[in-house]
């Protein structure tokens, strides 16, 4: 990026302050060299456009406030203080969450998160709601669609279909179940995560009739199933059959034949001689079907050993 100085009227600067951001009408510059408390030098990371508005006139402030102009920030991602934990892509931008903050990419350039006010700039968004919850998980499907521990959350722009810029975007409670630390699965137009706790998996699903996102239990025929065990992994098998694999604690794996638009759900048990730990699906284009994979300890002349194999359709 292009080198910048930048002076200040009033000792504004620490040397502390190299490595950080400033925002500063609607563009972004990464400070690289102290040059004394009125003075820094920068590189612009993202174009200075907007000049605020004067209340009294509707005309660019010849000498707007200060705090109307800019701002320090760090940087969201460090050692220190974390990396994201989840991430989707929706709209043209990659998505990642940490804690209860979401950031958008810039549109069409997924490395590149510096903000600023233009509508295909990055944004940054901090869940605002009274249970303080990390995220857990974030997917889109017609809106963006977040988890945490404790709540879901729909994440959409001032009318439906728009697309999400810094200045129209909202983040709004959808469902009171909260999410375990398990990635959701996409079948259809609807969600199938596990609850937190890890007890019971639920779809969420939104409901033209009352209006809202509603989350019934997947297990509630089947609850026997978890009673005294914990949900550890999913994986979404389309074909030859819509199944939901699940691994139990005790290394069972079970089986969720879900076919939402013929109102199909049923249960079954798979035990094998050993203890299933992960699983994933992986499509088979030459036969037109899915694979299961896994991840099994077993046991075999005394000596404990992981397999990975896999589950032939037929």
């Amino acid at each position: 990026g292009q080198g910048v100085t930048i002076w200040g009227d009033d000792p504004v600067f620490r040397s502390t302050d190299v490595g950080k951001y400033m925002l500063i009408y609607g563009g972004m510059v990464k400070l690289t060299a102290y040059g004394g408390n009125t003075k820094m030098n920068g590189i612009i990371v993202n174009t200075m456009r907007d000049v605020p508005n004067e209340p009294s006139t509707g005309l660019p402030w010849k000498d707007p406030p200060k705090t109307l102009v800019w701002s320090l920030e760090v940087e969201a991602w460090t050692d220190a203080l974390g990396y994201p934990v989840c991430g989707c892509f929706f709209q043209g931008r990659m998505w990642l969450c940490k804690g209860q903050t979401i950031n958008g990419s810039v549109t069409g350039d997924y490395e590149n998160f510096a903000k600023g006010s233009s509508g295909d700039d990055a944004i940054q968004r901090t869940i605002d709601d009274d249970q303080v919850n990390p995220i857990r998980w974030i997917k889109g499907l017609r809106s963006l669609q977040i988890g945490t521990g404790g709540s879901a959350y729909e994440v959409t722009a001032s009318s439906p279909g728009k697309a999400l810029t810094p200045s129209d975007m909202t983040v709004l409670p959808i469902s009171s179940r909260g999410s375990a630390n398990i990635l959701p699965i996409r079948v259809g137009g609807q969600l199938i995560h596990v609850q937190f706790g890890s007890k019971k998996i639920r779809e969420l699903v939104f409901d033209f009739v009352t209006d809202k996102f509603k989350s019934p239990s997947l297990l509630t025929l089947s609850e026997h199933l978890t009673e005294e065990n914990f949900l550890m992994d999913a994986a979404y098998q389309q074909e030859p059959d819509s199944i939901i694999w699940v691994v139990r604690d005790d290394g069972l794996l079970l089986a969720l034949t879900y076919q939402e638009d013929e109102n199909v759900i049923g249960w079954s048990q798979h035990p094998t001689t050993g203890e299933v730990e992960s699983i994933s699906v992986i499509p088979r284009p030459s036969t037109g079907k899915d694979w299961l994979w896994a991840s099994i300890q077993r046991e075999i002349n005394d000596i404990t050993e992981t397999f990975i194999e896999q589950m032939e359709p037929d």
